[in-house]
């Protein structure tokens, strides 16, 4: 499938078998599309961590795994999870990648840029 290996920090290739996770164009867009979006909601990405990993069934999972530590931030993140369906309980959405792409897509464009930050 690929003709080239990249080799993540867990040693395993593009397609990590024991981590379920991947390294391609369509995964970077969805994590640039949720940066996107929490950043729009005044949160620095590097605050939180999302995650995407590959289903058994060829759907992905895109998870929050842990929040922003700061009161002001976790109530903006916890506005980032209600535009996306989700909760302090329900942390994850499994989809196509089609699907997650379109979902944060429409929920980027549904929120305004953050106040300050302008992109040349």
């Amino acid at each position: 499938m690929n003709a080239f290996t990249i080799r993540l920090p867990c040693s395993c290739t593009v397609e990590c078998m024991a981590h379920g996770t991947r390294l391609d164009n369509t995964s970077i867009a969805i994590l640039t599309k949720v940066n996107e979006l929490v950043e729009r909601h005044g949160i620095n990405p590097c605050d939180v961590v999302i995650t995407l990993a590959d289903e058994p069934d060829g759907r992905t999972c895109m998870r929050f795994e842990s929040p922003p530590s700061t009161a002001g931030s976790l109530d903006k993140f916890m506005r980032v999870l209600s535009m996306l369906g989700l909760s302090e309980h329900k942390l994850e959405l499994v989809s196509s990648d089609q699907e997650l792409f379109t979902i944060l897509q429409t929920a980027a464009s549904r929120t305004p840029e953050a106040h300050g930050r302008r992109r040349l």
